[in-house]
């Protein structure tokens, strides 16, 4: 009995200064008990699945030590049971822990009614019944309007301080449903200088003639014989200043200049192409007799690519502009891209080829 109250003694005395871990090693090393020893076996498990979730902050502070409170309120059971209630030790071990509960007991108890107190003196506060006149005491508020707080709230249809101001009702605008397309435009001039240029001298069906191909950079020289290509502003024939791809063809009889623009890998629904063509107005009498204007649509199909003209126009300089427009909406959704040529026909002295605003435009579905 000695030995059995003086290991209970010093597993509460442990459990007193917090050590929980040593006052349960202490009690499973000294009890044989197959059902207690098994509790303490499963309160050593909590003890050290608590400790783990403080070391990695999964668990606050509170909860912890309401943990640990409840593992040592098991703890002190355990020891009462084991210890003898007639002696002196089922005293010793049962009274601390009688003690640090009343008093517990107490401390929250008092806690309760300042809690408790403080809530019902701000409610009374607030609902006016502590030193608060009534703000509402001398508002009138109009057509059926409600004071809170000292302030009128107005039902709709009225405002002003007292709801006394009638709001005056505006049509409301229809109803637009809203779009599920928006435009698209593509401006060929922002991908001139991507495009693969091209001349040549061609025969009477545009094909170019053997020794005669050249590829040419884009904003070349306009002095090189074999043609050029850049964007520029320019007074026209008509009498208009624009920004322009201007594209002279090969210095020759049947001179040709050629642009393959960049591909389009989905042409957009109800496509569309747009452009003016004409001449750059000479400083003194025009000279050119003309020129062919065409553009050609390439596609793929089958791994093959196929292509066809499109525009094919012949313009004489008539101090004005013409405008050419293909419609492309049958090949929206497909993989294509244009090609933008100038032919010069008998004669390409002059043959200023000037396209404005050569552009796609279509729409896509807005998702």
């Amino acid at each position: 009995k000695t030995m059995k109250a003086k290991y209970l003694v010093t597993a509460q005395e442990l459990l007193s200064d917090g050590n929980i871990e040593e006052s349960l090693s202490l009690l499973k090393e000294n009890i044989s008990d197959f059902d207690i020893k098994s509790k303490i076996l499963q309160l050593e498990m909590r003890a050290n699945s608590l400790q783990d979730k403080i070391v990695t902050g999964i668990i606050d502070d509170n909860d912890a030590m309401l943990e640990k409170n409840r593992i040592s309120n098991s703890i002190l059971l355990i020891i009462s049971n084991l210890a003898d209630p007639s002696s002196k030790i089922a005293n010793q071990v049962q009274k601390p822990s009688e003690n640090k509960s009343s008093f517990k007991n107490l401390i929250i108890l008092l806690l309760s009614v300042v809690v408790l107190g403080l809530l019902g003196y701000f409610a009374a506060q607030k609902l006016g019944l502590i030193g608060q006149e009534d703000p509402c005491k001398n508002i009138i508020c109009e057509n059926n309007g409600k004071c809170d707080n000292g302030k009128c709230l107005c039902p709709k249809g009225f405002t002003g301080e007292n709801c006394e101001k009638k709001v005056e009702e505006r049509p409301t605008a229809p109803h637009r449903p809203k779009p599920t397309t928006r435009p698209v435009k593509i401006e060929l001039m922002n991908q001139a200088s991507r495009a693969r240029w091209e001349t040549s001298t061609v025969d009477k069906n545009s094909n170019a003639l053997p020794g005669t191909f050249s590829r040419i950079s884009f904003n070349g020289s306009d002095s090189d014989n074999r043609g050029f290509v850049t964007i520029k502003n320019a007074v026209l024939e008509d009498g208009s200043n624009n920004r322009i791809l201007h594209t002279h063809p090969k210095w020759s009889k049947n001179g040709a200049i050629k642009g393959f623009f960049p591909i389009i890998d989905k042409l957009p629904d109800n496509a569309k192409f747009t452009a003016q063509v004409g001449f750059i107005k000479p400083a003194g009498t025009p000279k050119t007799d003309g020129a062919r204007f065409m553009v050609y649509l390439h596609t793929f199909k089958n791994g093959k690519e196929n292509w066809k003209p499109i525009i094919d126009m012949y313009k004489k300089y008539t101090e004005s502009l013409n405008t050419i427009t293909a419609d492309l909406s049958k090949y929206s959704g497909q993989k294509i891209y244009l090609e933008l040529r100038v032919d010069a026909g008998e004669d390409s002295g002059q043959d200023w080829a000037a396209w404005v605003n050569p552009i796609i435009t279509g729409t896509e579905k807005i998702n």
